[in-house]
């Protein structure tokens, strides 16, 4: 039975992973229609932030509960790794865009305005990743509270 549920549980993990892209198209023809519905778009931020922070608690109990560690431990070093990758992926980002130009320039002539290397823009994902990292820290700093003092 343990079995049939470990199993159970890595099929839904790979099915949503390689389900993104179609949850992700989804939730755009939602959100437009919402949109041409009139529905707030704080209320649609907020929305796709609770969504991101759920989405990546349940990331944090899937390895916990996967490798068999502490929750909170697993949670902290979620809460600095997600930021990370976020960190990461738009440097690359940007920086391959730059690099697009640059060539572009170089051989056609055409010039287009580079991008700064570091560009913090606030969408749903970057708040829902700043909240879960706020929350992570602030949860296992408060639970191993003690041991600080003593």
């Amino acid at each position: 039975m343990y079995f049939i549920l470990r199993l159970f549980i890595d099929l839904l993990f790979v099915g949503l992973i390689f389900g993104f892209a179609l949850i992700w198209s989804k939730t755009e023809e939602l959100i437009d229609k919402l949109k041409q519905k009139g529905v707030s778009p704080t209320f649609i931020t907020f929305c796709q932030t609770l969504v991101i922070i759920c989405s990546e608690l349940f990331i944090v109990w899937y390895f916990s509960n996967r490798f068999h560690l502490f929750y909170l431990d697993t949670l902290f070093s979620c809460s600095i790794i997600f930021p990370s990758i976020m960190w990461i992926i738009t440097i690359f980002s940007q920086s391959s865009t730059n690099y697009i130009n640059m060539t572009e320039k170089f051989y056609i002539g055409t010039h287009y305005e580079s991008k700064r290397a570091l560009k913090v823009s606030v969408n749903p994902f970057t708040l829902g990743t700043l909240i879960f990292t706020l929350i992570g820290i602030v949860t296992t700093f408060s639970f191993y509270y003690h041991y600080f003092i003593t």
